[in-house]
């Protein structure tokens, strides 16, 4: 939930320490069922949060807002001087995804840094998987996140039957 709101968040990323992961639904509730002693909760826009839940049965937590700011995106196809046919591409073209990721780095405020991150696209176009690959700030990944899973359509790439990153 947002800490001054006291409104539920929906999509908070959570995540064990073994790297297992869920998130939350609509009334901002989850579920795991993988014993651990510590949760990392990271949204788009809040201070990512460690809780101890050690012995716990239920856990509320209340996300603060973030300062930090995503200074550049990079989208990088397998070689840009190179097209390869069957890789996924923006389906506006990279001119106008490139003016989106620009208008939503703009947006941001606080401080600045680079998020590689790598995902597939599925059959409807939507990028799926997102995955961080190399980032200077975590707060900052949740964003780069973000801006790519809202961002616009893109055409799945394939590789005869498989779909590509």
């Amino acid at each position: 939930m947002d800490h001054e709101t006291q409104i539920p968040l929906q999509g908070v990323v959570l995540q064990l320490a073994d790297n297992h992961t869920t998130v939350t639904d609509s009334s901002g509730a989850f579920t795991l069922e993988i014993p651990s002693h510590t949760l990392t909760a990271s949204y788009f826009g809040y201070e990512q949060q460690q809780v101890l839940i050690a012995g716990l049965d239920s856990v509320i937590i209340a996300l603060q807002p973030a300062t930090a700011r995503l200074d550049e995106i990079v989208v990088v196809g397998y070689d840009s001087k190179r097209p390869t046919a069957g890789q996924p591409k923006p389906a506006k073209g990279w001119r106008a995804y490139n003016r989106y990721l620009k208008r939503g780095i703009k947006q941001a405020e606080g401080p600045k840094g680079v998020v590689t991150l790598a995902f597939t696209i599925d059959d409807n176009g939507t990028p799926t998987g997102i995955r961080v690959v190399r980032t200077t700030d975590a707060a900052l990944s949740e964003q780069a996140i973000h801006l790519v899973r809202e961002g616009p359509k893109w055409q799945p790439g394939k590789r005869g039957d498989r779909q590509v990153e």
